[in-house]
């Protein structure tokens, strides 16, 4: 709960030109106004618009929780979407980047919140440093008054059953208030899910699954039988005439 200056590390591992990321912060604001606070940054903290912010506080009126950087890039443009923060809980903010798909997620408490696509380099100016409890556009004038109890960075996005256990193990520690925990779910027979999926998906047309427990993969049908898409079963697609010329 003190008021902190900006802390600005050293972190020789960090994401470099558009390779994959993920950061994890849990904290708990302390006071929420007109200004944009900065929990970490790849960089310097000042008000120049080429850094990457993997997790930034809004206050209520503008952009809540978002990542990306600064001129609207990646999820840092949708602004006015999502859980409103409050003085009240801590949160579990998880940001994900993968290069393979220029895809970067933000999850709130586990859940998947905002998706954007984003092509911005760490700046070679961040000279393998994190900026961490910032203000928008003030730098160092200012400081951030939140409760920091965890920062998380890796090389690799991580995926959403990775981020829903992440959750999970640190609600119970920061006593978090929510009313249901992220758990997985069994898919439906005739549906699949992959590991890390946060949906469930139809076999395709020729495959089946009508195990009890949760698929990973739908299995092909046999020779001489096939199978309509989402199917639990496969019937055989021999004429029944030739079928019998064949007994």
């Amino acid at each position: 709960g003190k008021l902190r200056p900006i802390t600005t590390i050293a972190y020789n591992n960090l994401r470099l030109n558009t390779e994959s990321y993920t950061v994890v912060a849990v904290f708990k604001p302390n006071v929420i106004n007109n200004d944009g606070r900065f929990v970490l940054s790849f960089g310097s903290a000042d008000n120049v618009c080429d850094k990457i912010h993997p997790i930034v506080m809004y206050p209520t009126t503008h952009h809540r929780f978002v990542g990306g950087g600064c001129g609207s890039v990646g999820t840092y443009s949708q602004y006015g979407t999502g859980i409103i923060p409050t003085t009240e809980s801590y949160y579990v903010v998880t940001t994900t980047y993968d290069q393979l798909t220029s895809t970067e997620k933000m999850y709130v408490n586990g859940k998947l919140e905002k998706t954007a696509t984003m092509n911005r380099p760490t700046p070679i100016s961040s000279l393998n440093t994190v900026a961490i409890g910032w203000v928008k556009d003030d730098g160092a004038s200012y400081t951030v008054d939140m409760d920091l109890g965890v920062i998380l960075m890796y090389n690799r996005s991580l995926s959403n059953y990775e981020t829903a256990e992440m959750y999970n193990f640190y609600k119970n520690r920061f006593d978090i208030e929510d009313s249901t925990s992220v758990e997985c779910s069994i898919c439906p027979k005739g549906s699949y899910a992959a590991a890390g999926d946060g949906e469930c998906s139809l076999c395709p047309v020729n495959t089946y699954s009508r195990s009890s427990i949760s698929d990973t993969t739908c299995l092909s049908c046999p020779a001489g039988s096939v199978s309509n898409l989402g199917s639990s079963f496969c019937f055989s697609n021999i004429p029944f005439s030739e079928y019998v010329e064949n007994m």
